[in-house]
């Protein structure tokens, strides 16, 4: 086993020890103070602490009766409902516990106190999961037995030739007549091929979307109309506002897309609903594969030639893609090569499977380009996956509901994606290549992706052969834009509790916004609410939001404030699930309340866990009370990496924006020159080895 400087240096008692590491002081030219140096001067002293303590006090006053109200709860559930349930109540405890050793009198430790509030806000959050779960509960049981729909009945042949859209479609349109009964699409054995919607779409779309929870823990509902575009364009299938409804496969059952370049299953606003013990597939692989098969240094290229029948890397879904790259696999042709990856370049036809690569001219002197060598197994995705496309299961604004028993057998995108939902499930799904094939890409993006208020639930899955992350579990952010005339920042949503401003680059906390009861602001957010850096009109054009939100830019490049949503995303749970063969991390942790449990990643190019507050996409989050315990590390890059990722060029982050994280019972066999664990820009951060083996 390697170990790390840092995991030689301390030795762990088997009751863990606490230790923090991190500068507190001046991050850019704002004054920050502190013990976190994670506020600015001036967002304390906006802040309303008063009121921050009333509200922190009530939460804690109501902790006990809720959380043993939800174990009871627990009681009456099976199988993963009620797992989901138990696993964050523990969540919620720990929380309690993380509010309690921050809630303090002490008007020197103001800083403090606000994460002590935020927390509690969370809690808020997770008490009112509790309650919708006990009326959720309710509401099922009361209801009738789901009415089945066969596609057949509608025109469904199922022979992998026909398209068979319209006849799903209409099964659709039928179950949606019946609601708010319970419905089951059946999809029979066979291979039903579906073509993308052909019909005109309409200018705008209206439907039914979960919103947030009310202070009863009544789910929050409205009728919204969307622009289609944003809301429906891009996808084979598209549901809006249905509930109680599943589409479950029998089995042999299959779904085939037809157009590589978009999502397959798009879901909006929609409660309950489930997809469910089906395969999916692309008719056309959404990457191609083959050998380079000689390389020159001046000018800089290789040849490749392509593996039969696999698509030519010419075509324009590869080169119009707008994340098109080639990947080095190693070993017996499917592990992931360590090193990186390389923008695809310029393609040119020499013969019928034979194509010449060139970087484009920034990409020139780069070391992947530089290192390739004749013999060299590459893959070559075309990732679709910019305004919701290329994702064979998308849901937005829906709430419990998600997939169970899915497998994904290729996808242009993430295999799933739950944007802006709440308690979703991911039970038993596979992402793989298709047994049989010499497939050496499965899916062209992450396996999962999603923010939300109540985290997803996802069990027993398993991940294989992706070009990027296992999992990434964000929360909310929001890029300032407008300021209001009496000097407040706009919000997008008034279903908040409060927000922090935090700077772009630094991620330092430079106003604070507080809601009453009627959504209206009881705090100024400061007289700068709008960033000198902030892109204004820019910010409507992809390219500058693009690169307003990445790393890409010049070392000192201004971004655009953001407000991080309070409460984020709470509650994600991911239990017995393995990764095995990433080009990137198993797991992104991008917000609060997490549990991570009986986890394996098994070789990938990445850490095998990233506890990340991620400056690079906007994700700036000051990432707390996450729990990671007896999960297993084999051949990645790291173990788990708990520190800031990334960062602008010449940008250092001093503050401990990482708190309450516990390690515990943890095993690793890393890559050669791999470290267990590293920790930076982190407090009150707990490690239990396991002893002995065990």
């Amino acid at each position: 086993m390697k170990r790390s400087f840092f995991s030689c240096i301390l030795v762990f008692a088997a009751a863990g020890r606490v230790f923090s590491l991190g500068d507190d002081g001046l991050i850019g030219r704002q004054e920050t103070v502190g013990e976190y140096a994670y506020f600015t001067k001036a967002a304390l002293e906006t802040a309303d602490m008063a009121g921050v303590a009333g509200d922190i006090d009530s939460i804690l006053g109501r902790c006990a009766d809720e959380l043993s109200a939800a174990e009871a709860l627990a009681a009456h559930r099976i199988g993963h409902e009620r797992d989901a349930i138990l696993s964050r109540v523990e969540i919620a405890r720990h929380l309690e516990s993380y509010i309690r050793r921050r809630h303090t009198p002490d008007e020197s430790a103001k800083d403090s106190e606000l994460l002590a509030w935020q927390g509690a806000m969370e809690m808020r959050s997770l008490f009112a999961y509790f309650t919708a779960e006990r009326q959720r509960g309710e509401t099922l049981a009361k209801l009738p037995a789901a009415e089945v729909l066969d596609i057949r009945d509608f025109g469904a042949k199922g022979d992998g030739a026909a398209d068979d859209g319209p006849a799903i479609r209409r099964a659709l349109a039928a179950a949606k007549e019946l609601a708010p009964a319970p419905v089951t699409v059946m999809v029979p054995a066979g291979v039903f091929l579906v073509h993308p919607d052909g019909a005109k779409a309409p200018e705008t779309t209206v439907f039914r979307n979960f919103r947030d929870y009310g202070e009863d823990g009544r789910p929050v509902f409205e009728a919204r109309e969307r622009p289609w575009k944003d809301f429906g364009a891009g996808f084979h299938i598209t549901c809006h506002g249905f509930s109680n409804l599943t589409v479950r496969g029998e089995p042999g059952a299959e779904i085939r897309f037809a157009d590589a370049t978009r999502g397959g299953f798009g879901f909006w606003g929609c409660t309950e609903t489930v997809v469910k013990d089906i395969a999916i597939s692309y008719r056309d692989n959404p990457s191609t594969q083959g050998t380079i098969v000689s390389t020159e240094k001046d000018p800089v290229s290789f040849v490749f030639r392509r593996d039969e029948g696999y698509p030519d890397p010419d075509e324009r879904r590869f080169t119009d893609a707008h994340s098109n790259r080639f990947t080095v696999h190693e070993g017996d042709g499917q592990l992931f090569a360590r090193g990186g990856t390389g923008r695809m370049g310029t393609v040119e036809r020499l013969s019928g499977d034979t194509f010449r690569f060139r970087p484009f001219k920034n990409m020139e002197k780069n070391p992947y380009w530089l290192e390739r060598k004749a013999g060299e197994r590459i893959s070559v995705i075309a990732r679709y996956s910019e305004n919701a496309k290329g994702h064979p299961i998308f849901m937005q604004l829906c709430s419990f509901s998600g997939a169970e028993g899915v497998t994904v057998f290729d996808s242009p995108g993430q295999s799933f994606i739950f944007g802006a939902c709440t308690a979703m499930r991911l039970v038993g799904c596979v992402v793989k290549v298709r047994p049989g094939s010499d497939d050496l890409v499965s899916s062209n993006a992450d396996g999962y992706m999603g923010p939300g208020m109540i985290g997803p639930y996802i069990a027993g899955c398993r991940f294989e052969s992706m070009e990027d992350d296992g999992i990434n579990v964000g929360t909310e952010i929001a890029t300032l834009e407008s300021i209001s005339e009496d000097g407040l920042s706009f919000a997008p949503s008034l279903f908040w509790d409060g927000a922090f401003r935090v700077d772009g680059v630094t991620g330092v906390v430079k106003g604070f916004m507080r809601f009453d009861a009627d959504g209206r602001l009881r705090t100024a957010i400061g007289a700068d609410a709008v960033s000198s850096a902030s892109l204004g009109e820019g910010a409507r054009d992809m390219k500058a939001w693009l690169r307003s939100n990445s790393w890409v830019g010049k070392q000192g490049e201004a971004k655009p404030d953001r407000l991080i949503r309070i409460p984020g995303t709470a509650g994600a749970v991911v239990k017995d699930t393995s990764f095995f063969n990433l080009r990137g991390m198993g797991i992104q942790v991008h917000c609060a309340n997490m549990l991570v449990e009986n986890v394996e990643v098994r070789h990938a190019t990445g850490p095998g866990m990233n506890v990340n507050p991620l400056f690079g996409w906007g994700m700036v989050f000051n990432v707390h009370n996450v729990i990671v315990r007896n999960c297993r590390f084999i051949d990645t890059a790291n173990g788990i990496v708990v520190k800031p990722g990334c960062v602008q060029p010449g940008v250092e982050p001093k503050q401990k924006m990482i708190q309450g994280i516990r390690i515990v019972g943890n095993s690793f066999d890393l890559a050669e020159g791999g470290s267990e664990v590293i920790v930076d820009n982190a407090f009150d951060v707990e490690i239990q080895r396991k002893q002995n083996g065990e």
